[in-house]
């Protein structure tokens, strides 16, 4: 889920590129995306099933200004930013779930 963290930074600040801002803005929203985070691990969902944590991705990325395409493969969700003219950037990120046993990072409802 770290990558998860780093994306919504990235999604927050992506049309600005000075290390200081990026700092700045993932110390910024760091408690939110902590919340995130945990909230994802206590509440797992299983493969194409993820339709929760596909409507989280959506709201934030919605919520930094993402055009936002959901439904993809069931439970794909696809953000763009339109920054104006120049170079494309893609960002690419999964998320898998699996079942694990007596291995908690947080309090977890998966089922065991």
């Amino acid at each position: 889920m770290k990558f998860f963290i780093f994306f919504l930074s990235v999604a927050s600040i992506y049309a600005q590129n000075s290390s200081s801002i990026i700092n700045s803005a993932v110390e910024k929203d760091k408690d939110k995306f902590v919340a995130i985070f945990k909230d994802l691990h206590q509440n797992p969902e299983l493969g194409f099933n993820e339709t929760r944590t596909a409507g989280i991705v959506a709201k934030e990325l919605k919520a930094y200004g993402y055009e936002v395409t959901e439904g993809i493969a069931k439970t794909g969700v696809a953000g763009v930013l339109k920054n104006g003219e120049g170079p494309i950037v893609m960002y690419r990120a999964i998320w898998t779930p699996m079942r694990l046993r007596n291995l908690q990072i947080y309090h977890t409802r998966a089922p065991q």
